[in-house]
């Protein structure tokens, strides 16, 4: 069966109560399982309870009755009579001292749990009420169907602002409590300054009615669960956007205990006695395996060195054979290239020779030419010379035949003239 009321989880430590079918059960909170190990029949409809804030104590709802156990014992400690109607919440004092309860007919009670007297009451029949608690000063903060948050202080109705909707839950900070939260059965948070003074902000975050509102231990975060089905969580920072003062990680003393049942821990010693017999009969098989292999690796690595033995010595024999035709070959190859070498030195200094004696010819012959050369220059010069003289002469003795034919018939025009000039 599903859980039909998780009322609360107490504070360091792995319990938690549910209400599962027609009874309470306290359960243990496993390593990876929840365990119910005290069941309360004489609990019936049970829809509210809480552990106190030491969690030395739980309270729960039975009807219009509050039953009170210690934890530990599961002992009943008080039964609270006074409701006529069914207790819808539940609220532990600072001191785990009192409790304080609201109920649906109008009426909220602060209990003395030594005396099992009420300090404090307040009834109006004409105001269902929801929800309901106490601050550290003695105030009782409740509120219901009617819309509005009542102010308690000494029995008397203090002060009574209006909220606009139905309130189904409250809850307040830790001392030194500046912050009070209101879920709407509209499915708003609506997040008031405390002492009240009517600065207030409203959240939209379900579609329904909030069943359960709870801050945590620091008042870092803020968590809601609505009939819609969903759980938010919200992170409480302060009006300018700082957040909260939160306890250093290192200053938060968290639980390392984890709880584990006999049943439990003896399978599980059963189970690592058969895995450790397990990793044993392993641990030999695998041995075994490795001394096979290694007597397999033995003999493969015996066969594999005998055979590099073997051709290692027919290799350094392959190789002084080679290394003995190199040598003779080197040997062959050096007489053959002194050989060349001394008839290449003959041939070339036969060749000098030739070429120093044909040099020597064309040498000769050279100055042989060059004289020949200088003889013809100095004919063709003295020629040339002759040839002139001869040519200035004939030109001289032509200029003064020229001249006298010239003048001749200059002469001859002249008497023509004249002639002509007397006829």
């Amino acid at each position: 069966l599903s859980p039909v009321c998780l009322g609360s989880l107490r504070r360091a430590a792995s319990i938690n109560a549910e209400y599962m079918g027609d009874k309470l059960k306290l359960m243990n909170i496993l390593m990876d399982d929840i365990r119910a190990y005290k069941e309360f029949h004489i609990i019936r409809a049970c829809r509210e309870c809480q552990f106190s804030n030491g969690g030395q104590f739980f309270a729960a709802v039975s009807g219009d009755k509050i039953h009170i156990y210690n934890t530990y014992s599961g002992e009943m400690l008080a039964i609270l009579r006074g409701h006529n109607q069914r207790v819808r919440s539940l609220y532990w004092n600072i001191d785990d001292s009192g409790i304080v309860s609201a109920g649906s007919e109008g009426a909220v009670y602060e209990w003395d749990l030594k005396t099992g007297q009420r300090p404090q009451e307040y009834v109006n029949r004409q105001c269902p009420l929801n929800t309901a608690l106490c601050t550290v000063d003695g105030k009782i903060y409740a509120a219901g169907t009617s819309g509005t948050l009542k102010e308690i202080q000494d029995c008397q109705l203090e002060k009574e602002p209006k909220m606009g909707c139905e309130v189904s839950q409250l809850v307040i900070s830790h001392v030194p409590e500046r912050m009070m939260f209101a879920g709407m059965t509209t499915g708003i948070i609506r997040s008031l300054k405390f002492p009240l003074t009517g600065d207030q902000h409203d959240y939209v975050v379900h579609d329904s009615k909030i069943t359960r509102l709870r801050i945590t231990f620091d008042d870092s975060y803020i968590f809601s669960a609505g009939e819609d089905g969903t759980i938010t969580v919200f992170e409480i920072r302060e009006k300018e956007g700082r957040l909260a003062k939160r306890a250093k990680p290192d200053q938060v003393n968290w639980g390392e205990e984890t709880l584990v049942t006999t049943s439990d821990l003896e399978d599980k010693k059963q189970l690592e006695i058969e895995l450790k017999n397990k990793v044993d009969e392993l641990q030999l098989h695998s041995e075994y395996q490795i001394r096979l292999r290694e007597m397999h690796y033995q003999d493969t690595l015996k066969e594999k060195t005998d055979k590099f033995n073997k051709e290692l010595h027919n290799h350094k024999q392959k190789y002084e054979i080679l290394r003995d035709e190199k040598q003779d070959m080197e040997m062959e190859y050096e007489e053959r290239v002194k050989i060349h070498e001394d008839k290449h030195a003959e041939a070339v200094q036969s060749a000098e020779a030739a070429h120093q004696s044909r040099l020597m010819a064309e040498v000769e012959k050279y100055h042989n030419l060059e004289r020949q050369l200088k003889d013809e220059e100095q004919a063709w010069e003295e020629s040339t010379l002759a040839r002139q003289e001869k040519h200035q002469e004939v030109l001289e003795e032509k200029n003064d035949g020229y001249e006298k034919m010239l003048q001749q018939n200059v002469k001859t025009r002249e008497a023509a003239d004249r002639a002509k000039k007397t006829l």
